[in-house]
């Protein structure tokens, strides 16, 4: 017993380490472009942190400076829910790296309702790719000459 609580305990304290290490390397980035910025005399248009650009890019956000939902807008239209800093960049993977190595030691030690949750989750992909792919066979039936 007390073996299965240090390694959820480890896990606890290895997602902490790993939540400060972001909060890090974004207070590191932001002060090097805040460097360099004063380095090369820059007075023109700020740029964002490189990496909470590359974790909006990622949820599918874009920069766009000619709407009113500046800095980020979605793709495909959108506004970005008053987001215009970032802050689901900063917090959403801070939260994912905090909790992610107690999910992963606790789905270790529980493995048997991690893989029934897994193979439910499996099993619904599979209803759902069925499903989608009767309908559109009925709309083939119904009408063979739209795919000639």
């Amino acid at each position: 017993m007390e073996i299965r609580f240090q390694a959820e305990l480890f896990a606890l304290v290895m997602g902490v380490a790993l939540a400060i290490g972001w909060a890090l390397l974004l207070l590191s980035a932001s002060i090097w472009q805040r460097v360099w910025r004063w380095v090369d005399d820059d007075d023109g248009p700020k740029k964002p942190n490189y990496f909470i650009a590359k974790v909006m890019t990622w949820l599918g956000f874009t920069r766009d400076r000619s709407s009113s939902c500046f800095p980020w807008q979605r793709k495909g239209g959108g506004c970005s829910d008053d987001i215009s800093a970032g802050d689901c960049a900063i917090w959403y993977p801070l939260l994912a790296l905090l909790v992610a190595p107690l999910v992963v030691a606790l789905c270790i030690r529980f493995y048997p309702i991690a893989l029934a949750a897994g193979t439910l989750y499996l099993l619904a992909r599979l209803a759902r790719f069925a499903r989608r792919h009767k309908k559109l066979f009925d709309k083939h039936i119904k009408d063979p000459e739209a795919h000639k």
